[in-house]
């Protein structure tokens, strides 16, 4: 490449802690070292750096290319349907600061995101982008300048990408930013948020809905937040709505594609390389490859059973998954009717006995507050 199109979004903390590549928990992990030698394997293929961390009094220099930005921590923040305070907004926040400064500064024509305490192969990374848009140029990209790409595609439930690295070019990474801020508090999950989805549902829920031309039952409650998770704590199968094949292999061919295996086999994460054995990582650019265009096909033959067939569809509780503190009051209404029914089934089966249990007699008022809610 002879002109120089890319920043690169290096977003986290200066002191990292987690699993490492290998699998093992790393209490304090020193970032400054892996960032410095992100910005020298790719200086000459770069515009400019944004380093997007928290304020601290860890000191970093930085050169002229690279602007540092210490913001405040705005902390983990709750999630409706999620049972504690999420990472997502703040890791989102911190990505979407420093995606704007990069767009305001170096005015680039792509944008490629990464974490501080993991170290890539930027610049094959940044070849791979360029090749696979140059390629796939004649196709519809409904509005997008060109694809989303992200680590890897997760075999065990559907729109479910990898999330440690991001890129494609400048307005299209914002957007998916913007969308991940602004529908912050919603999850796609029936029964809890699962990151994984979370963030291609949002993406499609605010930027493709109208290109794509989706209506609603595409995001029905049918998708499992984790189908492993669902097996592991429900003890029975889970099955998707059909029409989840629908908008996954639409995104899949429009706007979503991958980086190629190698990426994550030699990234070095906290100190260590990845270790395929230790970490679930799906399905790669290969994959997508192989599909591309035929998403639909490749979806129902490499998960059969998996999905719904339209006369199985049931359409309870349409829609009320993208409002989980509706979907919570209706639980609510169900729980109370319920009680109130089996109460006045145990009244009648009992007077009819002969004994008419006083203390099971409902309240009016009850009802009337159950009724008019």
């Amino acid at each position: 490449m002879t002109s120089k199109d890319f920043a690169i979004v290096i977003q986290g903390p200066l002191i990292s802690s987690g699993n490492s590549g290998d699998g093992i928990h790393v209490n304090e992990f020193s970032c400054i070292e892996n960032i410095q030698n992100l910005i020298l394997s790719s200086k000459h293929l770069v515009k400019g750096y944004v380093v997007s961390t928290w304020k601290s009094s860890i000191p970093i220099e930085v050169e002229d290319d690279v602007i540092l930005l210490n913001l405040d921590d705005p902390g983990p923040k709750p999630v409706i349907g999620y049972p504690y305070p999420s990472n997502e907004y703040r890791q989102s926040f911190g990505c979407l600061s420093a995606i704007n400064k990069a767009i305001e500064e170096f005015n680039p024509k792509y944008i490629l995101k990464i974490r501080t305490d993991q170290f890539v192969d930027l610049p094959f990374m940044i070849d791979h982008m360029i090749n696979v848009d140059k390629q796939t140029s004649i196709y519809q990209r409904i509005g997008q300048s060109g694809f989303l790409y992200f680590p890897n595609m997760l075999s065990w439930s559907p729109y479910s990408v990898g999330d440690f690295f991001i890129g494609g070019h400048a307005r299209d990474i914002q957007a998916f930013f913007e969308a991940q801020i602004e529908l912050s508090n919603h999850t796609f999950g029936y029964d809890f948020s699962w990151l994984h989805s979370d963030i291609i549902l949002r993406h499609a829920f605010r930027n493709l809905q109208s290109k794509l031309k989706l209506q609603h039952e595409f995001f029905v409650p049918n998708l499992a937040p984790s189908l492993r998770l669902h097996l592991l704590h429900h003890k029975y199968p889970i099955k998707f709505h059909s029409a989840i094949i629908r908008l996954w292999s639409l995104v899949l061919e429009h706007s979503v594609s991958f980086f190629p295996r190698s990426i994550s086999e030699n990234m070095i994460w906290r100190g260590s390389k990845m270790n395929f054995e230790k970490h679930t990582m799906g399905e790669f650019y290969e994959e997508w490859q192989a599909a591309y265009p035929n998403f639909q096909t490749w979806i129902s033959k490499m998960y059969p059973g998996l999905y719904l067939k339209k006369n199985e569809i049931t359409i309870l509780d349409k829609f009320l998954h993208f409002y989980p503190e509706k979907l919570v009051e209706i639980r609510e209404k169900r729980q109370v009717f319920r009680r109130h029914v089996f109460r006045l089934l145990r009244i009648i089966l009992s007077t009819v006995r002969g004994h008419f249990p006083k203390d099971l007699i409902v309240p009016i008022s009850s009802l009337k507050r159950f009724f008019l809610r």
